[in-house]
């Protein structure tokens, strides 16, 4: 999550052409990372259930030294539930949960990203394409008929 706070996504202007570079390689990394992450939450999830499974299978193999009488499924599932191991991996699947979510909305962010430099490369476009242009020709007539008039 520390790389999610070191995201920079603020576009610097006078260096457009470099983050028009960096823009691919940049939203490649963060993507990356967000599918590592979901790869990650998905084996802490897959790990969890095994986990949980292994336990309720203890309790159902011994349930005489879990219950004093035939218990329900809800009692089972609560015991199984507060299983220190069961709970430990639960809180492992939450971080990693959280965490690929934090890196889908980085690479979402990117994605933002590169259509605000699009956009800025428009308006740039637009801005260059309205302004008045004098052909360098004209420049040098208009100068050298000065100079002819000074003389």
């Amino acid at each position: 999550m520390e790389k999610f706070k070191k995201a920079n996504l603020r576009i610097d202007h006078k260096n457009i052409d470099l983050e028009i570079l960096r823009q691919a390689q940049l939203y490649y990394e963060w993507s990356y990372s967000a599918a590592e992450a979901e790869n990650i939450r998905d084996d802490a999830k897959e790990m969890l259930e095994i986990i949980s499974s292994r336990i309720e299978n203890e309790i159902r193999e011994n349930i005489e030294s879990y219950f004093e009488s035939k218990p329900t499924e809800a009692a089972i599932k609560n015991v199984v539930n507060n299983n220190p191991k069961v709970m430990n991996q639960r809180r492992i699947y939450n971080e990693a949960k959280a965490k690929a979510r934090l890196l889908k909305v980085a690479e979402k962010s990117y994605e933002q990203r590169k259509d605000m430099i699009e956009a800025y490369l428009r308006r740039e476009d637009k801005r260059r394409k309205s302004e008045v242009r004098v052909p360098v020709e004209n420049l040098r007539n208009a100068y050298r008929k000065k100079l002819n008039e000074k003389s």
